[in-house]
């Protein structure tokens, strides 16, 4: 298990430009880029990539999903009509048991309704992350 925070690095690099999130039945790993550089991947290789481009005058608004075990679904949202979700969005009875920040804030420049300024958390190598 391995313990990640990008605060310095999104600090050194700028804002959050593209997310690759990979999943399946569950998430299985991401990989943020902070300006141009990424701040590597992160999770196990299962599933299949979705990837959000974040537009210099966009950022993210909202992350939410469901954490089981592991993290079963996730999606961050630039506005109601810009997302990027994966996992199992059916898990039990509603998908939802966290939400940070507004979804229907967006698009968001940050200064007025917040952004996601960096991630972190726990990961292991064998497909899940914590």
């Amino acid at each position: 298990m391995q313990h990640f925070n990008d605060r310095e690095f999104a600090e050194k690099h700028g804002p959050i430009r593209k997310i690759v999130l990979r999943a399946g039945d569950i998430i299985d790993g991401f990989e943020i880029w902070y300006g141009n550089e990424s701040s590597g991947y992160r999770g196990g290789k299962g599933g299949i990539d979705r990837v959000l481009e974040v537009l210099p005058h966009e950022s993210i608004a909202a992350v939410f999903g469901y954490m089981g075990q592991y993290l079963v679904t996730m999606r961050f949202d630039v506005s109601p009509d810009k997302w990027i979700c994966g996992g199992n969005q059916r898990y039990k009875n509603g998908w939802k048991n966290f939400v940070m920040g507004y979804p229907d804030s967006g698009p968001s420049d940050g200064k007025q309704n917040g952004r996601l300024l960096y991630v972190y958390g726990w990961h292991n190598t064998n497909g899940h992350i914590e």
